[in-house]
């Protein structure tokens, strides 16, 4: 587990750690759906080895100490605006997202590009909005698989996705936010929510499937990278890279090679093995 000091929420209203408070620049990382700040502790394990940066690990709003918080992608993104104007050194951060904390780090870049250094996000998925006669029950639907899911052995779990779900935390499951993922990843809430973005930003697209199928679309990576360079004005550089080795929690399956990759790109270095441009 990573060696990470908690704080309040004095100046904002996420709960978070942090590592190296007198490291510079500071790298933010935004958990993805039922989880907590703690899902990025190997992670975090790694990064030490390697960097002294300042790293920050919130709570997103209804999960783990934020779980009394309503989340939407654009709550999240604000509250989230004001950590980093608050913690963060020089009020900026270099942005790592995972799956649902991919959307709302791009959300973030884009309505707040004064607080992005870079930004490093994988795990979009888009999906076609649930027929009229089954939208009403979708959350339900969605929440019902969710929590059967939790009612597995983490080893299970684990052992079907890649990754290491041992000392992870499971996160609070409720309709409410099932709701709010199924409208995050509609088409039009994706593009309300991924505007042009000014800052560096990698797309991944982590593909690999198998008995669970946890595989990005590289499509889906792609048509968020036109959105975040919009028509060319103003956008800064976008690059989508695809890994067929690793699989959509891959911060868990490898989180050595999540924490290099991260710092090569934060580092303006090439893109680390395994990793491809489409």
């Amino acid at each position: 587990m990573a060696d990470t000091d908690s704080a309040p929420s004095a100046n904002t209203s996420l709960p978070f750690d942090f590592v190296n408070p007198t490291g510079n620049p500071t790298i933010l990382l935004i958990h993805g759906s039922f989880s907590t700040g703690h899902d990025w502790d190997p992670v975090i394990s790694h990064l030490q080895k390697i960097t002294a940066y300042h790293i920050l690990a919130p709570d997103l709003p209804a999960h783990g100490r934020a779980s009394a918080l309503p989340f939407t992608v654009a709550s999240a993104s604000g509250h989230l605006a004001t950590l980093i104007a608050n913690e963060a050194h020089d009020g900026k951060a270099h942005i790592v997202g995972l799956s649902m904390g991919a959307y709302v780090a791009a959300h973030l870049a884009s309505h707040n590009p004064e607080r992005c250094l870079t930004v490093f996000a994988t795990g979009f998925n888009i999906r076609d909005p649930s027929p009229s006669f089954l939208a009403p029950i979708a959350p339900s639907v969605f929440w019902g698989m969710q929590s059967a899911t939790d009612l597995l052995p983490r080893s299970v779990v684990g052992w079907a996705v890649d990754a290491d779900l041992s000392v992870s935390q499971k996160g609070v499951v409720t309709k409410a936010l099932c709701a709010e993922i199924l409208k995050m990843l509609e088409p039009a809430s994706v593009k309300e929510n991924v505007g042009v973005v000014r800052a560096r930003m990698l797309v991944i697209a982590a593909t690999k499937s198998g008995i669970v199928p946890s595989g990005d679309r590289v499509e889906d990576a792609k048509r968020i990278a036109e959105l975040a360079r919009g028509k060319g004005a103003g956008s800064g550089e976008v690059r989508v890279v695809k890994h067929a080795g690793m699989r959509h929690a891959w911060n868990r399956q490898d989180p050595d090679l999540f924490a290099r990759a991260v710092v090569a790109w934060v580092d303006r270095e090439d893109v680390v093995e395994g990793f491809l441009d489409v």
